[in-house]
């Protein structure tokens, strides 16, 4: 190739030991003479006869650029091939794969017209796997599913395909001009690198569109990356993908569903970890550095992610921890509002049954000071729910209220999200002032949980989002009674996940958990009698300590006869139906 002469497009090849694939795939792009386009070859330290076949090649071809060095991984023999490329424009194809006929012309000229930064296209699984993956992916589109095909940003692109569950980072799957890469980081040794290099990426750009035009065919096969045994290198690669993603949102106004892109690799990192059969030991090292992070997100008090960090801390739980005795409550709910504008169905507060009827907020101060005076305000965290709380028209007083008297508590608010986006700024200064933490437990309905999500961290604060923000095939635990009351006590507190870890205030007694202290409206709507006894809570006005109450919240109360915790069952999430 004459190197006075413009470049097109630069290709970039890494190759490592694909002597059976590597000719159709140089054949595949030099064959196509139009428009001007080099292809860089890096041969990544291969021990079969693949440099053999490119010199073949590079006789064959005279745009054919060689370089070769010691195995060092596929993003660092890319970035080794953009450092030599002269292209006004990149597109990366493995060495094991192929375009098809004219797709370089096209994706130049439409690249050019609508002067893009760079031009999405499409790609078709080439299956020659024996196993049933293969033959159901076998000739399928790569991207199944993009509702944007106008010009857009990348930030954009990104979104729609989070939203759409299907996040397409492969490298071949982008036609870039060369500019945007100049910040785009690359590591030597660094596996699984394809997420992070598009995420950092694709947050550059200004002008990027999709086009539905198959132009790559993507390989199925045996000893490819993505086929072979996990290893630490598997982890080690994640883990930098994770790390990349992490700070670029950092650099951000962060909202909430660029972190559902860290959260995409934490899964992953989780899955190879299962995976993993020797280095266990040095992955779970590399891996809890990471926690640091976590906490530092909403998504690290799911559950799958903090139990998975502490097992790997060799942190064990089980059940007969709750008896306990502590110096301090965990964790207390105050429901400020009996009724709701839901209304599910196994509400556990029986809410859908509920009259309309709002706390009283100096009631509430009262209690709230009693406590305080009882524990030397040793409340770890304390949850203003419902029915929906927002829905109390002087929430801010009872968010003031915990604040002064319990200064030291992490007060959280448990809302539906319905009507986050109607509070006034009065509510957002309230909550920033006394530091609360928004949760939110999103529902099959019809509304924007991204919206709501992006409301609270606009307004500075910590957020949680209960089933990690998944709404489709909701459940909830739907509860049996045992009307003899003849069930095991202790059994059923151990077993019961309510018991001790949702204890509720309301008019001066704590209970173990919100069915006690709502169970009238359930005998009300059924005509049931469900006794609630003296020893089924704690009257805060008639002990002297609060070791009084850190006693009774470590073991089961009679009303825990009633509850056949064995017969529990998930059951699909709907409105409730008072015929029901």
């Amino acid at each position: 190739m004459d190197k006075e002469k413009n470049v097109d497009i630069s290709i970039i090849m890494p190759a490592y030991n694909t002597e059976k694939y590597i000719r159709e795939a140089i054949d595949s792009i030099c064959k196509q003479k139009e428009p001007n386009v080099e292809l860089i070859i890096i041969n990544d330290g291969s021990t079969d006869n693949t440099e053999k076949i490119i010199e073949e090649k590079m006789k064959e071809y005279d745009n054919i650029r060689y370089f070769k060095q010691e195995n060092s991984g596929l993003s660092y023999s890319r970035k080794v091939g953009l450092d030599h490329s002269r292209g006004k424009y990149i597109y990366f194809v493995d060495s094991d794969d192929y375009i098809y006929d004219n797709s370089l012309l096209e994706m130049f000229n439409y690249a050019e017209k609508n002067n893009l930064d760079c031009l999405m296209v499409n790609a078709r699984f080439q299956n020659e796997l024996d196993n049933e993956y293969g033959y159901r992916m076998d000739k399928k589109n790569v991207v199944s599913k993009m509702d944007t095909t106008e010009i857009t940003t990348g930030e954009n692109l990104l979104l729609e395909m989070i939203k759409n569950r299907e996040w397409r980072y492969a490298v071949w799957l982008y036609f870039i001009k060369k500019e945007e890469l100049e910040r785009v980081t690359f590591f030597k040794d660094f596996i699984h690198e394809d997420s992070a290099f598009n995420y950092e990426l694709l947050n550059k750009l200004k002008r990027i569109q999709f086009v539905d035009k198959d132009v790559y065919v993507y390989r199925l096969r045996e000893n490819s990356l993505m086929s072979t045994k996990t290893s630490i290198k598997n982890i080690l690669g994640y883990i930098n993908s994770y790390m990349i993603i992490y700070n670029t949102n950092n650099k951000k106004d962060l909202k909430y569903e660029p972190m559902l892109f860290e959260m995409r690799i934490f899964d992953q990192i989780i899955e190879s970890y299962g995976l993993l059969g020797n280095d266990k030991e040095l992955a779970k090292k590399e891996i809890v550095k990471l926690k640091p992070l976590l906490e530092k997100r909403h998504y690290y008090y799911v559950d799958k992610y903090r139990d998975f960090l502490l097992d790997l801390n060799d942190v064990k739980t089980d059940n007969t921890s709750k008896l306990n005795q502590l110096d301090y409550i965990d964790y207390l709910e105050v429901d400020i509002v009996d009724h709701c504008n839901l209304n599910c169905n196994d509400c556990t507060h029986y809410s859908p049954l509920a009259e309309p009827n709002f706390m009283d907020a100096l009631s509430f101060e009262k209690d709230i000071k009693r406590l305080s005076e009882l524990t030397n305000g040793k409340i770890n965290s304390m949850v203003l729910m419902g029915g929906e709380p927002l829905l109390h028209k002087d929430i801010n007083k009872f968010i003031r209220i915990v604040n002064k008297y319990l200064p030291d508590t992490r007060l959280q608010i448990l809302s539906n999200g319905i009507l986050i986006d109607k509070m006034d700024d009065d509510f957002w200064n309230t909550c920033k002032e006394c530091n609360v933490q928004i949760n939110i437990t999103p529902y099959p309905i019809n509304m924007d949980y991204y919206k709501v999500f992006n409301k609270i961290l606009d307004n500075g604060l910590d957020m949680f989002i209960y089933d990690n923000g998944q709404t489709k095939d909701k459940k909830f635990d739907r509860i049996e009674y045992d009307y003899s009351k003849s069930q095991d006590l202790l059994s059923n507190y151990l077993e019961c996940n309510m018991a001790k870890n949702c204890a509720n205030l309301k008019n001066g007694r704590i209970y173990i958990c919100p069915i006690v202290n709502n169970i009238d409206r359930y005998n009300n709507n059924y005509g049931t009698n469900l006794e609630v006894l003296e020893n089924d809570y704690i009257d805060i006005y008639d002990i002297n300590s609060g070791k009084e109450i850190y006693d009774f919240l470590a073991k089961p109360v009679p009303f825990c006869g009633y509850c056949d915790v064995k017969q529990k069952k998930k059951v699909l999430w709907k409105r409730f139906k008072e015929e029901e």
